[in-house]
């Protein structure tokens, strides 16, 4: 008589098991998928700051460059500071003109600059290839005549949506400025905001740029000394103090 040999059953998973399996499964994805998404824009909005920054930042230090270099003069006829007012279509968008000295070439003559001092003038305006607008530079010999006028002109810095420049008499801060009537300003402010390609972040950066004074010449018919009081009050500003040009 033949006796049959049991085969014990192997354990398996049940259909809840089952269930359950996926839907953790399906919870760690999802985990898994959204940690990503906001790695991936932490790291976008990352690279967006730092694009703008990095804009700003080289408006304003390329403008601060040129303004240490501004031409003091006793003779406001040859030195000149003007900063005029402008609105773009998002912010303010200011001018400046200056003139400057620079051993470097406007036409690029082998490394031989054309002249020793230049007009130098910034705006904002169209950037080549962009939606966003551009730092513009134009400099030229300087023609005290028409200082406003010819050169060369190029975009310095794409991606700038906005130029505010602010003068100081050392009290104040004035938006609009013109060394012809005004004398030369104690400093100038620059601020530029930079923006990103996609238009969606914005950095602000600033600079502020203080101008050497040139006293104002001394009066022989009002300077006092003590050796000499009676010729004139003791409350007549000395000779070297007071305002400068």
């Amino acid at each position: 008589m033949s006796r049959r040999r049991s085969i014990p059953a192997r354990p398996g998973f049940t259909l809840i098991e089952l269930l359950v399996a996926s839907l953790v499964t399906a919870m760690v994805a999802g985990a898994a998928t959204v940690a990503t998404s906001q790695l991936l824009r932490l790291k976008t909005r990352s690279a967006e700051r730092a694009q703008a920054v990095a804009r700003a930042d080289t408006a304003a230090a390329r403008v601060a460059l040129d303004l240490v270099s501004t031409v003091r003069h006793s003779d406001l006829r040859f030195a000149r500071v003007r900063i005029t007012p402008g609105t773009g279509t998002t912010g303010r968008s200011d001018e400046l003109l200056i003139l400057a000295r620079s051993r470097r070439p406007v036409r690029g003559g082998y490394g031989v600059p054309e002249g020793g001092e230049f007009s130098v003038q910034y705006r904002l305006g169209p950037a080549p290839g962009s939606s966003h607008a551009a730092l513009w530079r134009r400099s030229n010999m300087a023609v005290f005549a028409i200082p406003d006028s010819g050169g060369v002109a190029a975009p310095s810095v794409s991606g700038v949506s906005e130029l505010a420049l602010e003068a100081t008499d050392g009290a104040d801060w004035f938006t609009s400025w013109d060394s012809d009537s005004e004398g030369l300003p104690h400093a100038v402010r620059v601020t530029a905001v930079g923006v990103s390609d996609n238009g969606r972040t914005s950095a602000t950066a600033r600079r502020v740029v203080a101008l050497e004074r040139v006293p104002v010449p001394v009066d022989a018919a009002t300077e006092t000394t003590e050796l000499d009081p009676a010729a004139a009050p003791a409350t007549t500003t000395p000779a070297g103090v007071g305002g400068g040009r």
